[in-house]
């Protein structure tokens, strides 16, 4: 790894939330642990993500992305902002189990993509005007873009599901210019991608499960797992569960699973927890399930001591007919 060192407190984080109502994220641009009241710190904040609906038949989500911005801690700004903005889903404490969260208020449907998307970071124009991307198999050019309010956002405008970098180990580089506030750097084998996920066995859409029933929710990982300057990456599942109404397209209540492996059966007991509908002709009610597969990069220390870390997430999923007991 060579690195340019800097006076300058600097931070790399995945801005990565799970909020059901789309809020500002909570994660960039604010102070955490590691800021020192008086020392401007740089952050540089990269998303990366894939997520499938119809069963992997649709794309909605497909961005490499990334921003850097500087800020100044105050005294009275030393904690973090909490994660209690927004309706958010309640994650289980045990593994293979699954928790029921009542939504309320998750505020208004928001376009992916939009610029009120809470996915889509934004920064400041601090450093160049691009970061490469390099692998084994391809180079991404992420390159700025000014946003409305003067914002500044790194985008790769050719992401699509054919060229995603599914399992890829990727240098970080950015070029040097003297005149701004991050100078150039490159950092070998930085981060990598996930692996490609597919759902099995669910392909109706949407796909109709009696409430009574138990469902094991199960999937492939299409792409071996990278190792990372000698070591493995690290992965978190969840399998998501949605209910929303047919006029609303804002979830009311929902499930969040914990699996070990590929595989999740939610029980008759945790559907039971969801309003059905009466009958498979009733569409009053749709349920979304979403497999999401997240991967943490290992961490490594940068010259001046700041720990760094990337991750990405890949999803899959389908909209879900869930029929009541008779």
């Amino acid at each position: 790894m060579s690195l340019a060192a800097h006076p300058l407190l600097y931070t790399v984080l995945l801005v990565l939330s799970l909020p059901v109502g789309c809020v500002q994220d909570a994660g960039f641009g604010r102070a955490h642990k590691q800021s020192a009241p008086g020392v401007v710190d740089v952050e540089l904040s990269i998303d990366i993500a894939l997520q499938r609906n119809r069963w992997g038949q649709g794309v909605g989500r497909c961005h490499l992305q990334a921003a850097l911005r500087t800020f100044e801690p105050k005294e009275e700004e030393m904690v973090p902002y909490s994660e209690s903005e927004g309706s958010r889903v309640v994650l289980p404490q045990t593994a293979d189990t699954c928790v029921y969260s009542e939504l309320s208020d998750p505020g208004p449907p928001v376009e992916p993509q939009s610029e009120e998307d809470n996915w889509q970071i934004a920064g400041e124009d601090v450093a160049a005007d691009r970061i490469v991307l390099r692998s084994d198999q391809q180079t991404i050019v992420l390159e700025q873009v000014l946003l409305e309010g003067d914002g500044i956002r790194y985008e790769w405008h050719d992401c699509t599901e054919e060229n995603f970098p599914f399992g890829q180990v990727f240098d970080l580089e950015m070029d040097d210019d003297p005149g701004l506030v991050v100078p150039g750097f490159i950092v070998e084998g930085a981060f990598a991608v996930g692996p490609d996920i597919e759902v099995m066995g669910m392909e109706e859409d949407p796909y109709i499960h009696a409430q009574d029933e138990d469902l094991d929710v199960a999937w492939l990982e299409l792409h071996e797992w990278p190792m990372i300057r000698g070591e493995a990456m690290d992965v978190e599942r969840t399998v998501w569960a949605r209910n929303r109404s047919m006029t609303d397209p804002m979830p009311f209540e929902a499930l969040a699973c914990s699996p070990t492996d590929t595989h999740m059966v939610v029980r008759a007991a945790d559907w039971a927890q969801l309003q059905a509908n009466v009958d498979e002709f009733d569409g009053e009610h749709v349920v979304g399930v979403q497999v999401d597969t997240v991967t943490t990069s290992p961490p490594f220390e940068a010259p001046w001591g700041q720990t760094l870390s990337i991750r990405s997430t890949v999803s899959d999923g389908g909209d879900l007919h869930l029929v009541g007991t008779p």
